[in-house]
């Protein structure tokens, strides 16, 4: 069906440090695949805040795939200085998301971290976000689907279907599509 056959392998830690790894390879002079998402985040949020401001109050964000943060850390070391946000991580990896909190936590006191590891094919995907959206009492959440993620499903279909169903009309969802320019020659290493 031509999927990428890293979801699985992903899990492990060694697959997440061959992702981290090719997500570092920005810092070597070439773009990563969160780069390009973090710069369209950083120059439209004037559009994203006004659609999920909560009464001038906090933003929660749910963040699906985030791998280890990179993409949202600039975003959200924007917006937290001026106000509370609650930051969301849902990921199949438990080495990604240890990696994820520890990027996020360094950013700002006024970011509250939390996370569940979730696999939004054969899991309880729908439950873990409704169990989420009832802890933060808010239904204005920014959804991020960021990334490689949507391109590792068999049925991209059925897993926003269900991203639809866990949401409300008053939520926002961003879907990104990883774009790079990166070397072969990386892939390869």
């Amino acid at each position: 069906k031509g999927d990428l056959p890293v979801k699985y392998s992903y899990k492990t830690e060694n697959g997440a440090r061959f992702w981290i790894d090719l997500e570092n390879a920005s810092e070597k002079g070439y773009e990563s695949f969160s780069d390009y998402e973090s710069n369209l985040l950083l120059k439209n949020e004037h559009i994203y805040l006004k659609e999920i401001k909560n009464n001038g109050q906090e933003i929660v964000i749910f963040d699906f795939g985030s791998g280890e943060g990179r993409s949202i850390e600039k975003f959200l070391e924007k917006i937290s200085k001026t106000q509370k946000v609650f930051y969301h991580s849902f990921d199949i990896s438990k080495f990604i998301l240890e990696k994820n909190k520890i990027r996020i936590s360094k950013i700002s006191k006024n970011i509250e971290y939390d996370s569940t590891i979730v696999d939004f094919e054969s899991g309880n995907f729908f439950e873990e976000v409704a169990k989420a959206k009832l802890k933060y009492h808010n239904e204005n959440i920014l959804g991020l689907f960021f990334g490689n993620t949507i391109g590792n499903f068999t049925s991209i279909p059925n897993i926003l279907q269900k991203v639809m169903e866990a949401f409300s009309s008053k939520d926002r969802l961003l879907i990104g599509i990883a774009r790079s320019k990166l070397n072969n020659k990386i892939w390869l290493k």
